[in-house]
């Protein structure tokens, strides 16, 4: 297992997260288990995303489109479900957008 904190590090640097003004919050958007035993990768956040990391095990996901773009303004409906689902589940989010799409080797 690996803490959380130390693979949201290597990411925020290994990505350069803070270099790039983006809607998207980049980086942990959801904290959940604090010890990381798998990860599981997808293109959005979404509930049925979420499903298929935890029935996979995941401990955290790594999206490219997250789930919070500039702010969260109200907490209900599909906002609600997805964040009641992950804080359950103790799944960490973490989203990469634009430093992803900019990233010279992984981008």
């Amino acid at each position: 297992m690996v803490n959380r904190d130390e693979i949201v590090n290597f990411l925020d640097e290994y990505l350069n997260v803070l270099a790039f003004p983006d809607k998207s919050r980049n980086g942990l958007q959801v904290e959940g288990k604090e010890e990381v035993e798998k990860i599981a990768f997808a293109v959005d956040a979404c509930m049925d995303t979420f499903i298929k990391a935890r029935a996979f095990g995941a401990d955290m996901l790594i999206v490219h489109h997250g789930l919070i773009w500039g702010g969260i303004e109200y907490v209900r409906g599909l906002v609600q479900k997805r964040l009641k689902f992950l804080l359950e589940n103790e799944l960490n989010l973490y989203a990469a957008h634009l430093p992803l799409d900019l990233h010279p080797e992984v981008g």
